[in-house]
């Protein structure tokens, strides 16, 4: 079934561990992944006004990670939580391994932006700006609340309509037809993230652990610049009943910052 993605900018209202391993910062653009099989399904949930966004970089050869992975599945339990888990493949098993080369260029791009060199997991980044030991569970909620008070994330509504998915926002100070992306990011990506994976690892020093991955990247797409002259942009998305859902996110190419994001769970 193909989906129609709108982004329409209105008038704008605010509802609004460790393993370490270094790698040189490379480009943006992240191809799309493998799919990767899940195992359950969850309904149509819509995201509260005020979304955070966490991006967990993790990998299931690390030691750590595990605690990380759990504090996260505990975290996007919220409804305003948009939860991405992303698997680095520099530093992984082989069996049953859930690495895509994308997410280690994202966390590159993460050290180049943010200075949080050199790579390792687990590790948190909260709203797309805010670096922390994604295991510390002290940090991480300290994280969380400072990102809530100082650097919000502006709400995109998911709506079914005729042509599929209507998402849309509004942006404080701006009128339709004069906005301007200086507050509003630079590029819009589309992650698609994956039902829970209940795996049991294979080897490693983890072996023998069984752990519930959640929201699992399997695809990050970059889906070019925000069209600051018209406001609008159409994403034709071809959805995937094996997924568990989407998320929109808007970005800031200097900062990091993710100033919009919405997402939609496939019933």
């Amino acid at each position: 079934m193909r989906l129609t993605l709108n982004l329409s900018l209105k008038n704008l209202t605010y509802a609004v561990a460790m393993c370490v391993l270094a790698l040189p910062a490379q480009a943006q653009d992240f191809p799309s992944a493998a799919p990767v099989t899940g195992v359950q399904q969850e309904a149509l949930t819509p995201v509260a006004a005020a979304p955070l966004v966490l991006e967990l970089f993790s990998s299931q050869a690390c030691i750590f990670c595990p605690e990380a992975d759990r504090l996260f599945a505990d975290l996007i339990k919220d409804d305003d939580v948009i939860g991405l888990a992303c698997h680095v493949d520099y530093f992984d098993v082989k069996l049953s391994s859930l690495a895509q080369p994308f997410c280690t260029e994202r966390q590159n791009h993460y050290m180049k932006v943010l200075g949080a060199g050199p790579n390792y997991t687990p590790q948190m980044i909260v709203n797309g700006d805010a670096d922390v030991v994604g295991y510390k569970v002290e940090s991480v909620r300290e994280a969380i609340d400072k990102a809530r008070k100082e650097a919000p994330v502006l709400p995109m509504k998911l709506e079914r309509s005729a042509h599929g998915l209507t998402l849309s926002w509004t942006l404080p100070g701006t009128t339709e037809g004069d906005a301007s992306t200086d507050d509003i990011g630079d590029t819009v990506w589309l992650m698609t993230f994956d039902k829970p994976h209940l795996l049991s690892i294979a080897e490693g020093r983890n072996k023998g652990k069984a752990v519930t991955y959640m929201n699992i990247v399997s695809a990050a797409q970059n889906m070019g610049v925000w069209p600051a002259q018209t406001g609008q942009m159409s994403l034709a998305v071809e959805i995937d009943p094996a997924r568990k859902g989407y998320a929109a996110l808007v970005q800031s190419n200097k900062t990091g910052h993710i100033v919009g994001a919405g997402m939609y769970l496939l019933p």
